[in-house]
């Protein structure tokens, strides 16, 4: 097949390239959650604990982040995918030896190197694709690499028991390492590595700590207030510490940082509420998968394989709502369909409601479900497109980095929600009511309810043109970036897009409201 070639790649191929990374972040985290009761026992240490090799990558992952977009932009995305997924692949084969058997510090360890590889592989594999695909063609690759997520946590719940059971725990980390070295190898038959690299650009590491420490104090402080770890004043504690240390981020890069992690020209008014979206749509999301399997085994009283049949069920609405996400795109408007579907969305919160109170079905939870499921799927799918279509290649890295970063964060709170509102809507001593699921899936209609009324600030672009809910006047009032530049190959490019400037135009907050 040969070298795949920037810009001329169809969807399908670009996908092929690109998804793996998707379904094996999918595996990963997946196996570790599904086991942990089987990883806590072999360790000898507490469930609580345990949790701690979950939350590992979920903090390495966004440390990481930070800093992979700008290693994009001075080694190439190519390269640095391929690095991010050697080294994943390493140190999950690494869990083979027998000291991970039984000793939490090697666990962690492991984890912890593992995660960084991930942290480099997962938010270089949608610019990557981007850089790829030929014109119009995108919407094809991003819908089937939001197939892969649910893929791999499908495919964990079906196998990852039965290798614990039969094997040992540490066989699915074995096995994720092999499929990332078998993935290694086609990426290095086929990506462009001799893609050109911005050599220029240089990495602000006083601002990637200090970023890396505000995000560790907000996903350690949900965490703590979800699983109860620390009294509720020290979680409280560090959530403030947290925004104070993000605060003074800001204000470093707005006016300290001479190489900014995240340059200030890509914050207008579009590329924020897009984010905002694209952070809530995840707290729904982590919110109803984390609720889910206790709704069944606790509240339904179905047997774990049972259960787990119908999980696999509802994550299979994915196959159903990616295709047709990917047709509607190019057809409507986003800012049309995202009222729509998360209008739609808080229809089947209503019924899920009725059916909790009153019917109690698994049949009928399992079908709303599956909808949900379905329709945050495709507004993720919708969000991604929408949002590198209007980004001017030179900042397609950072974007990536920032959905990665918000995707981490709306996980934290999606799961720190359920938690918090099913603990205060529950007597103590008691795990799961359905008053408190029903309090519970209520709170994340109210999230739907911002969805919507964010959804209607989204701007019209003029790729747009020719889509349903199209307006030219609408779409004459959006300004994007200072030169006015356009995604989706309607870009007039401009050399390295600022990049050779020593210094970036001045920030306004100006620039948020055109």
């Amino acid at each position: 097949m040969g070298r795949l070639k920037l810009h001329e790649t169809s969807g399908v191929l670009v996908a092929a390239a690109t998804s793996p990374a998707q379904f094996l972040y999918a595996l990963s985290a997946s196996h570790v959650n599904n086991n942990l009761p089987i990883l806590s026992s072999s360790l000898g240490i507490s469930l609580s604990t345990a949790s701690w090799i979950i939350n590992v990558e979920l903090i390495v992952v966004v440390i990481t982040a930070t800093m992979t977009g700008k290693l994009c932009d001075r080694f190439g995305t190519s390269l640095v995918m391929s690095l991010g997924t050697a080294v994943f692949a390493v140190f999950n084969l690494l869990f083979l030896f027998g000291a991970a058997e039984t000793s939490l510090l090697v666990v962690l360890i492991l984890r912890f190197l593992a995660s960084a590889g991930l942290g480099l592989m997962l938010p270089a594999s949608t610019p990557l694709a981007v850089q790829l695909v030929k014109k119009g063609k995108l919407n094809v690759a991003i819908a089937i690499m939001s197939i892969m997520v649910p893929f791999g946590f499908i495919l964990s719940s079906l196998i990852a028991g039965y290798v614990a059971q039969y094997g040992s725990w540490r066989y699915m980390f074995a096995i994720v390492g092999g499929l990332s070295l078998l993935y290694l190898g086609g990426q290095l038959l086929v990506l462009p590595y001799k893609e050109s690299a911005r050599r220029r650009v240089q990495i602000d590491f006083l601002g990637v700590i200090i970023l890396s420490v505000g995000l560790t104090l907000f996903i350690v402080g949900l965490t703590s207030f979800a699983q109860q770890l620390l009294p509720w004043w020290g979680s409280a504690l560090l959530l403030v510490a947290s925004v104070g240390v993000l605060a003074f981020f800001a204000f470093y890069n707005i006016r300290l940082s001479r190489a900014k992690v995240f340059p200030l020209t890509v914050f207008n008014r579009p590329t924020v509420v897009i984010e905002v979206m694209i952070f809530m749509i995840n707290v729904l999301g982590y919110s109803e998968r984390f609720l889910m399997p206790y709704i069944f085994m606790v509240l339904l009283k179905l047997p774990p394989g049972r259960a787990g049949i119908l999980i696999s069920i509802t994550g299979c609405s994915t196959f159903a709502f990616a295709p047709l996400a990917s047709f509607l795109f190019v057809r409507v408007t986003t800012r049309r369909l995202q009222f729509m579907l998360h209008a739609l969305y808080l229809v089947f919160v209503l019924l899920n409601i009725l059916n909790l109170q009153l019917v109690q079905s698994a049949v009928f939870y399992t079908v709303i479900t599956f909808v949900t499921i379905g329709l945050t799927t495709a507004s993720t799918i919708i969000s991604t497109n929408y949002n590198f279509s209007a980004v001017p290649p030179a900042f397609q890295n950072t974007v990536g980095v920032l959905n990665q970063l918000v995707t981490n964060a709306g996980h934290s709170v999606g799961v720190t929600l359920a938690v918090l509102v099913n603990n205060l809507s529950t007597d103590p001593g008691q795990e799961l009511t359905f008053n408190s699921a029903t309090i519970t899936v209520a709170a994340s209609g109210v999230v739907a309810v911002a969805v919507v009324a964010t959804s209607l600030l989204l701007s019209l672009f003029q790729f747009e043109r020719g889509r349903w809910g199209y307006s030219e006047r609408q779409s004459a009032r959006t300004k994007t970036f200072d030169e006015n530049l356009l995604g989706d190959h309607e870009v007039l490019e401009v050399e390295q897009f600022g990049q050779e400037k020593d210094q970036e135009p001045a920030f306004t907050y100006r620039g948020l409201l055109l």
